[in-house]
């Protein structure tokens, strides 16, 4: 027989096995396991009895052979958020975030009936082994570069978060499964206190309070920010490309509106943002917009140093971070952090509100220039906080101002040159 035939008849039998199995699944879903009928999926997928036959002799053996596909596309997607994630911490948090959204997803879909009937299947219990495995992993690499504990075994921590996380598939919002992820971490992150006793960041109950806000805010509006991107993006890409540039660093890069533009215009994007929910927006708009291949994303806070080798990058963008719940100090060691990763002659475009905005003063005063007004937080900066940043390693172009958004927002788009 010849070959091509041969990979007709292939293709065949696995187009017919797909669609028997995602029809018993929607049946399920919509009329219970007890009322599925070899007869009904028969008659729903398109075939005959005697053909439905040949593939699975009962309606259980159909779910087992569904319930295998959907155990290995979930682990696949695991791998796959794993090896796109750079650093240990930031991927042991990406993995440990899509896991528990993927449960919290599927145990809506299945009824109590088909629950109990998966949960017996030999596959889960594979299963769990390998994702036991491969958190395991990701736990040990963490304790090496002192992300995560090292005082209890990965072994153990491993077993710790899963049982933990697997509370997603009970809980009534995505949002709540974020706040159950932070609050896991939270338990296998080392100790911040250092040899004196003092927190890593004096700022940091602000900052983890303003970090599950954003977690909160992008989960619950998806794309809040809209595609179009921000003015200063499309005067950053007109600067970027006439300097010749290839590589933008985008810090605070959010669910990713000036990240695709950037890409988009033939840029290659790093972006960062310590918002998991909202990088994943970032990388599934990417993907639809045929862009995916010149993205990359990571999960980091921008008071911790930046996850990038010296001199690697041309240019950086930060729309509107700097001026975030971070402290005047904070700030300085940010733009250290840029300056170390920017190559000699490399363009930095960062906007941050000012002391002339509306909100300046307004609701609770958190020290250091810092206001909360509405559950967001701001660094509102005067004009010798933007000179003292470009001093040293830089040169100042420009101080731009411009107004944005409802308010308005009124803001200043710095522009400085790396010596």
């Amino acid at each position: 027989m010849p070959k091509l035939w041969n990979e007709t008849i292939d293709a065949h039998r696995a187009a017919v096995r797909a669609a028997v199995l995602d029809t018993t699944a929607a049946l399920v879903a919509e009329h219970g396991l007890t009322s599925v009928t070899m007869s009904r999926i028969a008659k729903d997928s398109g075939i005959g009895r005697a053909t439905l036959y040949k593939y699975f002799p009962d309606v259980e053996s159909i779910l087992l052979a569904w319930h295998e596909r959907q155990i290995n596309h979930h682990l696949d997607q695991l791998a796959e958020v794993r090896d796109r994630t750079e650093g240990a911490g930031e991927r042991l948090e990406a993995v440990l975030r899509a896991f528990a959204l993927g449960s919290h997803a599927s145990r809506r879909h299945h009824d109590g009936d088909l629950a109990v009937f998966l949960h017996q299947d030999r596959q889960v219990t594979q299963a769990q082994r390998r994702l036991h495995g491969m958190v395991e992993e990701l736990l040990g690499d963490g304790a090496r570069t002192g992300d995560v504990r090292d005082d209890i075994a990965p072994a153990e921590l491993a077993a710790y978060c899963l049982h933990a996380l697997t509370a997603a598939g009970n809980l009534p919002s995505e949002a709540a499964v974020h706040r159950l992820v932070t609050v896991t971490l939270a338990g296998v992150r080392p100790s911040p206190a250092g040899p004196s006793g003092s927190s890593r960041h004096a700022d940091a109950p602000i900052a983890a309070a303003q970090r599950e806000h954003w977690q909160t805010v992008y989960a619950q509006h998806p794309l809040m920010y809209g595609m179009e991107p921000s003015e200063p993006a499309r005067y950053a890409a007109e600067l970027f490309r006439a300097s010749g540039c290839r590589t933008v660093l985008e810090l605070g890069a959010g669910h990713g509106r000036d990240a695709l533009f950037f890409a988009r215009q033939g840029f290659t994007v790093h972006a960062t943002d310590f918002s998991a929910a909202g990088l994943e927006q970032l990388i599934a708009a990417a993907r639809q917009a045929g862009v995916a291949e010149r993205v990359t994303t990571v999960t980091h806070d921008v008071r911790d140093p930046l996850p990038l080798p010296d001199v690697s990058v041309d240019t950086v963008f930060a729309h509107m971070l700097l001026c975030m719940a971070l402290s005047t100090e904070d700030i300085h060691a940010a733009m250290g952090e840029i300056a170390r990763v920017l190559r000699p002659g490399g363009t930095l475009i960062y906007t941050v509100r000012h002391t002339g905005d509306a909100h300046y003063g307004a609701g609770t005063a958190l020290g250091d220039d810092i206001y909360e007004h509405g559950g967001f937080a701001v660094h509102f900066f005067d004009r010798d906080l933007v000179d003292s940043l470009a001093s040293g390693d830089w040169q100042l172009k420009e101080v731009h101002a411009f107004e944005e958004g409802e308010l308005p927002r009124r803001l200043w788009r710095v522009t400085q040159v790396r010596h």
